[in-house]
């Protein structure tokens, strides 16, 4: 029995929603914001309880089935697939879902809607001053001691990065953390490494190393729960030359040893 969306036409995992005229739409749809493919009405956060239960009996009756089903997202370029009841978890991380402008949350200065294939075009075109950062390359912050937030875009291949720089002058503190546009499993293939210096002591460095974050992870959260990295200023000041902090970001995939 197959029972499919009326919005995207794939097939319903364990919750099923209902627009405004009761016609069912599948969890993808509703995180996704879409209207109803059947009448255009909004989707509600009301659940269709009679449908889910059916659903949920048939899973349980196919359970011992391994047929996987593909991501609601192919046509855009998702080429993962999964059993049907793993597909909500899926959808709520997938890159290649509608991505609003990352700097909306953080700066509410962005209304920008599109797919991880335009990202790269639209900073370029719009947030150019978020563009000037690379791997490898020499940067600097003014102020120091002053609260700001710095945020950049990055390109490796076909890998999208945000790189997050937060200065808490009450706190006293300097964060840094990296974001992959992908799922928690992709990011976490990924180390971002951040190097502190002061050029007139090459032999000094502050270097911190950890894992990428997935983009669907809040950067403020990852901040309040210092969960990257965190330095004093007090420390940071000792590398400052001529009022500027220098510093270099690397990104780096982690080596796969099981092909090896």
């Amino acid at each position: 029995m197959r029972v499919e969306c009326v919005t995207c036409k794939g097939e319903f995992g364990l919750q099923i929603f209902q627009c405004e005229n009761g016609h069912s739409s599948c969890s993808g749809c509703r995180f996704m914001n879409k209207v109803c493919g059947s009448c255009s009405k909004t989707i509600t956060d009301i659940r269709n309880i009679t449908l889910e239960a059916t659903i949920a009996d048939i899973i349980v009756k196919q359970s011992n089935n391994t047929e996987r089903t593909k991501c609601h997202n192919a046509k855009d370029g998702c080429s993962l697939s999964f059993p049907i009841n793993e597909m909500g978890n899926h959808l709520k991380e997938c890159p290649f879902n509608d991505i609003k402008c990352p700097l909306s949350s953080l700066y509410q200065n962005c209304t920008w809607k599109g797919k991880i294939n335009q990202l790269s075009i639209h900073f370029n075109d719009v947030h150019p001053q978020h563009c000037v950062a690379d791997v490898d390359k020499e940067m600097s912050l003014l102020n120091i001691n002053i609260s700001q937030k710095l945020t950049y875009f990055v390109k490796i291949g076909n890998y999208n990065f945000l790189i997050h720089i937060k200065v808490d002058g009450a706190e006293k503190l300097l964060y840094m953390t990296a974001q992959l546009f992908g799922t928690k499993v992709s990011a976490s293939k990924w180390t971002y490494e951040l190097h502190v210096y002061n050029k007139r002591e090459p032999q000094r460095k502050l270097t911190y190393f950890d894992n990428c974050y997935s983009h669907t992870e809040s950067v403020n959260l990852i901040f309040n729960r210092a969960q990257c990295a965190v330095v004093s200023l007090q420390y940071v000041q000792t590398f400052v030359n001529n009022s500027l902090l220098n510093y270099k970001f690397f990104l780096k995939k982690k080596i796969d040893n099981k092909k090896n």
